[in-house]
């Protein structure tokens, strides 16, 4: 949503919105698996992905340059978070949370 009319010469915007966050988590290398009287390193790929919905709000600046370009710069704020399964079961939430800034030319044609 423009805060301003579109022929001013900074035209603010906000907005929110939903998506489906795609992740896939991999952690690879050696691991301490601490059994009572005796720890024991060993090498090993733990793997698991998914999909999850979540939400976003964002909010930025556009300063048009000619009737067709625009510069624009936008923060956006994400958020989402999955329940981790396959090889990390019981292991909790996996938070898909985070911060953008997106900065670039919009061509109108």
């Amino acid at each position: 949503m423009d805060l301003a009319p579109r022929s001013a010469p900074v035209v603010p915007f906000v907005g929110i919105g939903g998506g489906l966050y795609g992740w896939e988590l991999i952690e690879e290398g050696d691991f301490i698996d601490f059994v009572p009287g005796r720890p024991e390193v060993f090498s090993s790929t733990f793997q698991d992905d998914g999909a999850a919905l979540g939400w976003y709000w964002t909010a930025g600046l556009t300063v048009p340059t000619s009737s067709n370009f625009a510069l624009f710069v936008q923060g956006t704020w994400h958020h989402a978070d999955d329940d981790l399964e396959g090889d990390f079961t019981d292991l909790g939430t996996l938070d898909l949370s985070g911060r953008q800034l997106v900065a670039g030319l919009s061509w109108s044609f």
